[in-house]
């Protein structure tokens, strides 16, 4: 039997429930930060929340507003000379991933080669259940023309993180949901990785039930704080094993469909997790069981089945022809995501042409 080893990752505190966005003040008075700079996007700016949250910010803080979805090089860039600008000490994002992944960045730039993470504070207060902000990786278009390129060092990891439904009231709603099925994905794909862990498994496998059970809640009252926090845990949850795990098929072909195209990651996962789950049963992962048992069903090919109908009852799509795909690229997209996945762990049996057949199966 072979000795395991698990490290419980990097992020701090994890702080939760309706009105956590208070313990912001107290967080950052205690580290005596002075010079804060705020990360969202644009949409966020033309809500309450930034105003309400550098007010409470000892001494206030500067806003940068302009990152954009997926995280362009440019918004990053331009984000990076603002906090440098500012002198910040302290950074603070609210948003979505492309705003968490942009943060990290920026923070792993102000640090320089030889900082420790403790120089700059990162807190981050979630708006979507996309989850990346719990990982010491954050992903950057722009680099590389028409791909996604990925940063990854220890000190990107978050200093807290602040679920607080409160704050998702006013994400739009498939946004909301999409980014929730995103994170069924990240528990998907725990349970079925190719190096499982009893811990990861326990705590994939709670996130994917809570989100089963609490992303109709959502649909269905989208003023519930209750159901909204209960998909935040189970986002949260379902990222357990990522850094040990690394991404799997899905969010690989996600991350390159979403710098080729433009199409939300969240979306992307709407579209290929039914796939490849139908794949991993085929490569015989034997995760898969789990994830049939948790959905209540008896067969992969229900299970899959399900994901589909719960997706229908969304109202979200399942085909990449509706949403910008373009047919005649998919080999690009199967490439790049084939090239990404050799550097991050996973070796499909067909190399690029298991993405390209799962492209197609998408279509």
């Amino acid at each position: 039997m072979s000795i395991r080893r698990w490290s419980l990752g990097a992020t701090g505190a994890v702080y939760d429930g309706p009105g956590a966005r208070t313990v912001l003040q107290r967080g950052l008075a205690r580290r005596g930060s002075r010079r804060v700079t705020l990360l969202t996007n644009r949409s966020l700016s033309r809500t309450r929340w930034p105003d309400e949250l550098a007010a409470l910010i000892p001494g206030g803080a500067t806003v940068f507003s302009g990152i954009s979805a997926n995280a362009p090089k440019r918004d990053v860039d331009s984000a990076t000379e603002h906090a440098r600008a500012a002198r910040a000490d302290a950074l603070v994002a609210i948003g979505g991933s492309s705003v968490t992944d942009a943060a990290k960045i920026v923070r792993l730039a102000l640090l320089g080669a030889d900082a420790d993470a403790d120089a700059v504070p990162l807190i981050v207060l979630p708006t979507t259940l996309s989850s990346g902000e719990l990982t010491p990786a954050a992903g950057m278009t722009g680099e590389v023309e028409s791909e996604k390129t990925y940063v990854m060092d220890p000190r990107m990891a978050p200093t807290a993180l602040i679920l607080d439904p409160e704050l998702t009231i006013d994400t739009p709603r498939e946004l909301w949901l999409s980014s929730g099925v995103k994170a069924l994905d990240h528990a998907c794909e725990a349970l079925w990785a190719v190096r499982p862990h009893p811990y990861s498994d326990a705590l994939a496998a709670e996130g994917l039930a809570r989100l089963w059970r609490a992303l109709p809640a959502c649909a269905a009252r989208p003023d519930d704080l209750h159901a909204r926090l209960d998909a935040q845990i189970g986002g949260w949850f379902s990222m357990a094993g990522m850094t040990r795990h690394g991404p799997g098929p899905s969010h690989l072909l996600g991350h390159q469909l979403a710098a080729r195209w433009g199409i939300a990651h969240g979306v992307t996962s709407c579209i290929t997790l039914p796939a490849v789950l139908r794949e991993m049963e085929h490569e015989g992962r034997p995760g898969v069981a789990r994830v049939t048992e948790i959905v209540a069903t008896t067969t992969a090919e229900h299970a899959a089945r399900a994901l589909e109908s719960l997706i229908d009852s969304l109202s979200l799509p399942r085909r990449l022809r509706d949403v910008g795909g373009v047919e005649a690229e998919i080999d690009l997209v199967a490439d790049a995501a084939w090239r990404h996945g050799n550097e991050t762990g996973y070796a499909p049996p067909d190399g690029a042409a298991t993405f390209a057949r799962l492209l197609r199966t998408c279509w």
